[in-house]
């Protein structure tokens, strides 16, 4: 809170002056106030319809003194926190029409490029931690900032509409950015693109491009995450991949294109390049067609540990899953020897809250039994790993989880809690 000190003749309350005199902020800010003559008005007239205004006596005066004749100089507004909260952010209003225009204090002690820098990196923390655009109307949130800084607090616009126009504003001027880079490039833009499955169930296709800059250096930019709606065949994955090219308005720079080695994006880039080229032969389509290294790397690994047809035998398990065949499905992974072994008993134990428990408990009876705890971190509380077919690597974390756990693992399954469920249930025979 600002300190104002009224100084000057007059017998104005608590010192304010209504004659000639000067009031001057003490050390709050000074722009909350506007210098005037002593009848309250520029010209010498006063101002009969200016109505009063209040101020403070000192900072330790809580109560608020009125200025006879509308003020000598007359105040702007002098606010508490709660006034100067809504004043900096007004979006905080819900009637669009009534809402006034933000209004930042003419002498503020806080810079503008700090106000601007701190909003673009609270806006970054927004996208990468995920959390929603009312994070900041958080009422703790909002008290922790007063106190570490007032002036600050009260210059952030925070709200969720606000921080929602800032991303708009921020992503395109990034864009209009990218667009200039992109244009500049020395080479070709060669894109690569994917598909992903977001956690509520929505299709997304990924497109970045990749190209040497006017210094020569590879740069790489996320050009979309585009919602795929209906079918992912070829024709409709190049309908969006072409969407997205022209909205880069670089139809006319393509250069390869990288994706895995489905054959839907075989007849994607036939349409695609079709699109772009009606001329380009389908030899030159397929020249353009790179295939993603990582995805071959990662069906050779599947191949030496589960044969070269893993696709059959996901599938064949996922039909025994849905079944609720359990059995079957148990011999179905044994017989890929160790791995299928112990993808069956990260399965046993993670199928249950009782048996999740027990290995839990398990694992802490061992880290309790075991010396040198001091030197060594406790891995009690880690989880073992499932594999699964659509996450890359998943079957590599099993196992080093695994070799992490393996202790627990092997008290797990001489447990005579478990010996007594696998007795009933068979579930992990022969493993």
């Amino acid at each position: 809170m600002p300190q104002a000190y009224a100084v000057g003749a007059g017998t104005g309350k608590a010192g304010c002056p209504n004659g000639l005199g000067q009031l001057w902020a003490g050390t709050g800010d000074p722009g909350i106030w506007k210098k005037g003559n002593g009848h309250g008005g520029e010209d010498g007239v006063r101002d009969q319809a200016r109505p009063p205004y209040r101020c403070r006596s000192s900072a330790s005066d809580l109560e608020e003194q009125t200025i006879c004749f509308g003020g000598v100089l007359v105040p702007e507004r002098l606010e508490g926190p709660e006034e100067l909260d809504q004043a900096a952010d007004p979006d905080q209003s819900t009637d669009e029409s009534e809402r006034p225009k933000r209004r930042r204090l003419q002498y503020s002690t806080v810079p503008r490029a700090r106000v601007k820098t701190i909003r673009e990196l609270s806006l970054g923390l927004l996208i990468n931690t995920n959390v929603p655009f009312s994070f900041f109307s958080d009422t703790f949130f909002q008290q922790l900032a007063w106190q570490l800084d007032p002036h600050l607090a009260d210059q952030i616009p925070w709200s969720r509409q606000s921080m929602g126009r800032l991303l708009d504003d921020t992503y395109k001027s990034k864009k209009d950015k990218i667009k200039q880079e992109l244009s500049d490039a020395l080479t070709k833009i060669h894109l690569e693109f994917d598909l992903w499955t977001s956690p509520n169930r929505h299709a997304v296709m990924a497109v970045t491009a990749h190209f040497l800059d006017r210094q020569g250096k590879h740069q790489s930019r996320l050009l979309a995450l585009r919602r795929q709606l209906g079918c992912h065949s070829g024709e409709s994955l190049a309908v969006t991949l072409g969407q997205v090219v022209r909205e880069w308005k670089i139809e006319d720079r393509v250069g390869t294109v990288i994706s895995d080695n489905a054959s839907s994006n075989d007849s994607c880039l036939v349409n695609f390049y079709g699109d772009l080229d009606a001329e380009m032969s389908l030899v030159d389509v397929r020249a353009r067609r790179m295939r993603c290294y990582g995805h071959i790397l990662n069906l050779v690994a599947r191949a030496f540990l589960y044969g070269e047809d893993f696709e059959s035998f996901e599938a064949e398990s996922q039909v025994f899953d849905l079944l609720g065949w359990r059995e079957d499905d148990l011999r179905h992974w044994r017989k890929k020897g160790p791995m299928g072994k112990l993808h069956n008993v990260v399965k046993f134990i993670r199928s249950s809250p009782q048996r999740c428990e027990l290995f839990k408990r398990i694992s802490r009876e061992n880290d309790e039994a075991q010396e040198c705890l001091l030197a060594n971190e406790s891995t009690a509380e880690l989880e073992v790993v499932m594999n699964n077919d659509t996450r890359w690597n998943s079957t590599y974390l099993m196992i080093s989880r695994a070799l992490v756990k393996q202790g627990d693992i092997r008290a797990f399954l001489v447990h005579p809690e478990v010996e007594k469920m696998v007795t009933r249930g068979r579930h992990v025979e022969g493993g």
